[in-house]
């Protein structure tokens, strides 16, 4: 059986319950019931630290230079995703080391992407300077036709 977090938790309190009743509460009972509480809280601490780093950022708009908020980050083939602050900075915390492809889009600019590696302990920094693409399209042609009574004019 793998020991997660979560059974890791519901063991020690199995412990800590057997413990406490065979000491029935004296003074060393206690303390051991201490050690192994916080043996357990240090093993799901270290467990959940491990291989993890952070992502931070900001995201601008070119032309004008201004921070955009509630611009939205994915972290391209993982669940992590977040959206800018006011200032135009976000951050994802434990993510697994690696290398990613994050993306950043905001509602009438073209999105960008931009490729990081995510060290154990560390944060990676990535920058965005959205811009407005042009569309240029060939030609446009409205054609119409009258109705009813306009027909006589």
């Amino acid at each position: 059986m793998e020991t997660t977090p979560l059974n890791g938790r519901r063991l020690a309190r199995s412990i800590l319950a057997t413990m406490f009743a065979q000491f029935n509460g004296s003074m060393g009972g206690r303390l051991l019931c201490s050690l192994v509480l916080a043996l357990t809280a240090a093993g799901n601490l270290s467990a959940q630290a491990t291989n993890t780093g952070s992502l931070a950022g900001r995201v601008m708009e070119a032309s004008s230079g201004n921070y955009l908020q509630a611009a939205e980050i994915v972290v391209e083939g993982s669940a992590f995703k977040t959206t800018t602050e006011r200032d135009g900075t976000f951050a994802l915390n434990n993510v697994p080391a690696g290398s990613y492809t994050v993306t950043a889009t905001y509602p009438g600019l073209d999105p960008l992407s931009v490729q990081v590696e995510v060290k154990t302990g560390a944060t990676a920094t990535a920058a965005f300077s959205l811009s407005q693409g042009v569309i240029q399209m060939d030609r446009l042609v409205v054609r119409g036709s009258k109705e009813g009574m306009s027909q006589a004019v």
